[in-house]
């Protein structure tokens, strides 16, 4: 049965196990369905739909419309002009529906509401891309959302695409699954996580920095981000476009980056890393022995996530150990070392950028005009070979959290013997060995 109703604000329930359809009209209605599967229109004004156990569609219409789909596989609609509508429940096994032009690209997806726990959905201006997300007049709204996987099919565009699995995260990350068929994938301009799965995939990153995650394949893959050319395992086939970063798999793989900054990470295994173009960084950790070629640029070995302390020598890989031991390092100029442990970093005659990140780690530049580099929570590191004074080559940089000027790094240190100590405070400190404080001048220092 099909009911209509007027401008008024009505109050409508039905318990018929028919399948109805509701016209809510004008005025602010509610509206809720007992059983069967009901198509439920909100039209103009704020409306309560409420579905049952039925499959049933909900279309709020224009104004602030709060949408339950109740039991079963429920559809809901959204349009331009819509204004702010709300979902109360996660979408278990029901979708979203948009309405006509509407692309991936038209929309943003964040975290948002108490606790980052709601998913939403900004319909972006064509005309005005740019506009701050608070500023969007349509936005669908997805109560406690975050952290719950939004299945394949789950959001359904005019044209007939749909967007993949996909996870919001309290941090606003999002990630999004392949399935096992031929996928094809378009991203936004947000910053994506792309899981590779079986099937013939066609990938767009999109605007942002994106990364494509190959962890669960069984066999190695081969991606060449500069040919195009993917194959092995779940790569097999695969054609990948704005794709920045690439995470390899547990096995042997060949990972070669294109002209852009490239993070490029081969996890366990003997692992072929080659950045090509751009500043790129090759994560190494995880056990096997690696080829790691920088390509062009000013490229970094990075340890960060190895579960125990590393020695990086540059200029002798003989001497590495740890998560290092056995790789070869060709056309690399810098070096991070792990989050936690106390690591060996060891320069070459290039001019190097060393971080020991934490842990207490002890840092030799060797020659060239090298530059050392310290975060928050770096901990008691020691530099071996600083070489300070005005005009000197070498450069401890200081970020953002740690010290703010020359005089402050000053005011914090001590002669101890023939070294100086720089004291952030009891659990950071920085020595420099064979330096005195009146050999320090303020070209040693930069502010970041």
């Amino acid at each position: 049965m099909e009911y209509q109703f007027g401008n008024y604000d009505d109050n409508f329930s039905n318990n018929s196990p028919e399948d109805d359809i509701i016209r809510a009209g004008g005025g602010n209605d509610t509206i809720h369905m007992a059983f069967g599967n009901n198509t439920l229109l909100g039209e103009a004004g704020n409306d309560s739909l409420i579905g049952g156990e039925g499959d049933d569609y909900l279309d709020g219409g224009t104004g602030n419309d709060t949408l339950s789909g109740g039991l079963g596989r429920n559809t809901y609609f959204f349009n331009r002009g819509y204004d702010k509508d709300t979902i109360t429940e996660a979408l278990g096994s029901s979708n979203v529906n948009f309405g006509a032009g509407i692309s991936l690209d038209d929309i943003r997806i964040t975290a948002g509401g108490p606790d980052n726990k709601d998913l939403k959905i900004y319909l972006i201006d064509p005309e005005n891309p740019e506009q701050p997300l608070d500023e969007i007049a349509d936005v669908l709204t997805i109560e406690n959302g975050v952290g719950t996987p939004v299945q394949a099919d789950q959001l359904v565009f005019a044209d007939g695409t749909t967007l993949p699995k996909f996870e919001v995260h309290e941090d606003g990350s999002l990630r999004y699954f392949g399935t096992d068929d031929d996928d094809i994938f378009v991203g936004s301009n947000a910053d994506e996580e792309i899981y590779g799965s079986t099937g013939v995939d066609v990938i767009d990153g999109g605007g942002g920095r994106n990364a494509i995650r190959y962890n669960n394949s069984s066999e190695a893959v081969s991606i060449n981000l500069a040919t195009g050319q993917m194959s092995g395992g779940d790569a097999e086939g695969d054609q990948l476009t704005n794709i920045s970063q690439v995470f390899g798999t547990s096995y042997d793989d060949v990972i070669i980056g294109d002209d852009n900054n490239n993070g490029l990470f081969g996890l366990d295994g003997d692992d072929h890393l080659d950045g090509g173009g751009g500043d790129d960084w090759l994560n190494a950790y995880g056990s096997g022995s690696d080829y790691l070629n920088g390509g062009t640029g000013n490229d970094t070995v990075r340890y960060r996530w190895s579960k125990s302390a590393v020695t990086v020598d540059l200029a002798d890989q003989a001497n590495n150990a740890g998560d290092a031991a056995g790789d070869t390092y060709v056309s690399i100029e810098n070096v991070m070392g792990s989050d936690e442990f106390s690591d060996t970093i060891i320069g070459d005659t290039g001019n190097n950028k060393l971080w020991g990140y934490g842990g207490d780690d002890t840092i030799t530049g060797g020659d060239g005009n090298d530059i050392f580099l310290f975060e928050e929570n770096f901990e008691h590191d020691t530099i071996t070979d600083f070489t300070a004074g005005a005009g000197s080559e070498d450069t401890i940089h200081f970020s953002e959290g740690t010290f703010g000027n020359f005089e402050d790094v000053i005011a914090a240190a001590s002669d101890v013997g023939t070294d100086t100590v720089i004291q952030l405070d009891d659990d950071n400190s920085v020595t420099l060995q064979n330096v005195s404080i009146t050999d320090l001048h303020a070209d040693d220092f930069a502010f970041v």
